[in-house]
């Protein structure tokens, strides 16, 4: 393997740790900002009309935020719908790159694997294509 690819394994694995620790689910900041308005988990599943592990998904960015769920929290936060699209929209555009950087070091891995193997059977490898 040469020191390009290697480089390039290397800054996307870097990526994809980074990117793992900065995104964070908006049902994180619904949980936070029920915390400042002290509301309850139990009084906050409630008012967005929620069972408990809906309201667990939720937080857990399981389920996305969608004009309903935004209305409810606008009405029980008092902070406006568009915020809560915009951020739900934010998280999902983070997540789709993440899941691209993933693809990315795949194919790069499985070329790196090609390549060596071809090299081996240049070679006269008997091990090669395993």
């Amino acid at each position: 393997m040469c020191d390009k690819e290697k480089n390039t394994i290397k800054k996307l694995t870097e990526d994809i740790k980074l990117a793992r620790y900065f995104i964070s689910p908006p049902g994180e900041v619904v949980s936070e900002e029920a915390t400042y308005a002290k509301l309850g988990k139990h009084e906050m599943a409630r008012r967005l009309s929620m069972d408990m592990p809906k309201y667990n998904r939720l937080v857990e960015g399981k389920i996305h935020i969608n004009g309903g769920i935004a209305g409810l929290l606008e009405d029980t936060l008092g902070i406006p719908c568009g915020f809560w699209l915009n951020l739900d929209k934010g998280y999902k555009k983070r997540l789709d790159r993440l899941k691209y950087m993933q693809r990315e070091l795949g194919y790069c891995r499985r070329i790196v694997k090609l390549e060596e193997e071809s090299a081996r059977l240049r070679m006269g490898g008997t091990n090669a294509m395993r």
